[in-house]
């Protein structure tokens, strides 16, 4: 211990002594130098050579502070992916609900609406299948409610076999559709089965027309006849534009009502009233929105831009908003 303790080191004092050249040279310096090699990795003591080659080359206080930087940098990545994730859904569901809540507005108006024309298509049809009165006091009676009634201005009247009869119209009404001459075969054995309402598409006459048809009964339950009408949409128009002014104040934001055959009845943009939206993809599920009663919200790419959307059914019509 104390040879080793006391040879620590002698090869560098020796080359400091006579000079790195002569060492090289000497026999006996070369041999001091390699013990000395060997006593310092003995005792784990690197001489200076060895302190040359293992020199740190960036100090531990530098290391840990770009480590630390490092997982800043990635954590703050981390988190501003992760809020952004977390707004982008928050703003998505927000959009949603308002979105639902704009087309359930709309929807109630429709239902308002076509509640009003079957209420007032029923009561004709119960004004004709009078049994007490004479036709020639029955048409007076229909005519003059026809003319106080709002949700429409023309009853058209069909016998047992679907012939038609007579319209009954409003004087001074702004459009006279043609009615068929004969009801649909299909159409009629619907009718003659339920006491209900049946919608059967939209008319532009000019403007949008629900197109309404029920069985007109006599006292023991028998069909006698049928009544149709056109249930005039100008309300749903006018809600959606209300809804424009106070709600929908994006040029993007648009609101449609389609029908059964996904024609546009009312628009937030009144110039694409009557177009059709079959090959909207928006609407490519819109049959299990039917069977299901369910609204569906959807994500349609135009033109390099995502469009949110919701679709609302109107399954007693067939129409959605």
């Amino acid at each position: 211990t104390r040879l080793l303790t006391q040879s620590r080191g002698l090869g560098d004092v020796y080359k400091r002594q006579i000079g790195e050249s002569d060492v090289v040279a000497d026999p006996l310096g070369a041999s001091i130098i390699a013990l000395d090699r060997r006593l310092a990795e003995c005792w784990m003591v690197p001489t200076e050579d060895h302190q040359k080659t293992r020199t740190v080359r960036y100090p531990l206080s530098l290391k840990l502070a770009a480590f630390a930087g490092f997982l800043t940098v990635t954590c703050a990545i981390a988190l501003g992916l992760l809020l952004t994730d977390i707004s982008r859904r928050t703003l998505t569901a927000m959009g949603r609900d308002y979105r639902l809540a704009v087309g359930e507005d709309i929807a109630q108006t429709v239902r308002m609406e076509s509640e009003s024309a079957e209420t007032a298509l029923l009561t004709a049809a119960e004004l004709l299948a009078e049994p007490h009165m004479s036709a020639d006091t029955k048409l007076p009676i229909v005519l003059s409610y026809v003319g106080t009634t709002t949700a429409f201005d023309q009853v058209a009247v069909y016998s047992a076999d679907g012939a038609r009869i007579d319209v009954i119209q409003e004087q001074g009404s702004e459009h006279a559709p043609k009615w068929p001459d004969k009801l649909d075969d299909a159409l009629l054995t619907r009718l003659r089965s339920s006491t209900a309402v049946f919608f059967e598409g939209t008319r532009y006459t000019p403007g949008p027309h629900s197109a309404l048809y029920t069985a007109i009964r006599g006292a023991d339950g028998q069909t006698t006849g049928f009544a149709a009408t056109l249930a005039d949409l100008a309300g749903v128009q006018a809600r959606i534009d209300t809804l424009g002014e106070k709600r929908l104040r994006s040029a993007a934001a648009r609101v449609v009502v389609i029908d059964s055959e996904r024609r546009v009845i009312a628009a937030s943009d009144d110039t694409a009233v009557g177009k059709s939206l079959k090959d909207e993809p928006m609407f490519g599920h819109l049959e299990l929105a039917f069977s299901k009663r369910i609204e569906l919200a959807t994500e349609v790419e135009r033109a390099d831009e995502t469009w949110m959307g919701s679709v609302l059914p109107l399954a007693e019509q067939r129409w959605a908003v």
